[in-house]
Formats: C-alpha cells, structure tokens, sequence
C-alpha cells in the first residue's frame, strides 16, 4: 500500500516535469548533444535543476523546490551535460 502511495506520488511529480524545456532536453539526451550548453541554461534561468528522471533525490529536490513556491527551469542531466558539468565545476 505505502509502495503504491508512493509510486503514485513519483508518476504525479514525473508528470508535472513534462515542461516543454524537460521535455525538449529529453528527446535530445538519446544520442544527441543540446544546442545549449550548460552555461547557456545557467545563464537563461534564475534557477536551473540539472536532473536525471531516474534519480529519487532528483525528484525529492524538485518536489521541495516547488513546493517552497520555486520554477526551477529544469535539464535532462545526460551524458554530455554531465560531461560538461564535470568540466565546469569539477563535479556532476
């Protein structure tokens, strides 16, 4: 029962992260680099989420965000924007 709570609740919050940009970043991350770096998607949002929609505490963190009253914009975390992140700040 509580396994279904909160398998409903994961779908719920995975839903409300279909944003066009998530959505987007998706659909780029099977094999494609974005056209947007990841200074690019810092630059562009006063605040960005790099996540992977695999990820619990990547949901935990969003679901958190938003309920404090934040929009993060949100990026697919693949293979090249973790690449990127590494390069950037030494970490993913």
């Amino acid at each position: 029962r509580v396994r279904d709570e909160c398998k409903a609740k994961v779908e719920e919050l995975l839903q409300s992260l279909s944003s066009p940009t998530f959505a987007a970043r998706q659909a780029l991350s099977y094999g494609k680099q974005s056209e947007k770096s990841v200074k690019e998607h810092i630059e562009s949002a006063d605040m960005v989420a790099f996540v992977t929609n695999t990820c619990p505490f990547c949901i935990k963190a969003l679901k958190a965000l938003k309920d404090a009253g934040f929009e993060p914009s949100v990026v697919q975390a693949d293979h090249f924007v973790k690449k990127e992140l590494l390069e950037l700040v030494g970490s993913e």
